[in-house]
C-alpha cells in the first residue's frame, strides 16, 4: 500500500549514474513495460538485459544475475 502513491505520482528525482536493470520476463510483481518504458524518464544511461526468469531468478539463477552485474560493473570502469 505504500508504494502505490509513489507508483502513480513519483517525485523528479534523477539517477546521476549509469544504470542497468535485469529485467526478470515472468516476473508477477514487476512489470517488465513498467521498467524498460518508465526507467528512462529518470536515468540519463540506461539499459537493461531480460532474462526467461521469474521473481526469485536471484535464487534459482544467481549465476546469471551476477555476470550481468560484473559485466556492467568492468564497463563502467
Amino acid at each position: 500500500a505504500n508504494f502505490i502513491p509513489r507508483l502513480t505520482g513519483p517525485r523528479q528525482r534523477y539517477a546521476q549514474c549509469p544504470v542497468k536493470a535485469v529485467i526478470l520476463k515472468y516476473d508477477t510483481f514487476v512489470s517488465p513495460e513498467y521498467i524498460t518504458e518508465a526507467m528512462p524518464k529518470w536515468v540519463e544511461k540506461f539499459e537493461y538485459v531480460e532474462l526467461n526468469a521469474n521473481h526469485w531468478a536471484i535464487l534459482s539463477e544467481p549465476e546469471k544475475i551476477a555476470t550481468h552485474i560484473r559485466e556492467f560493473i568492468k564497463a563502467q570502469a
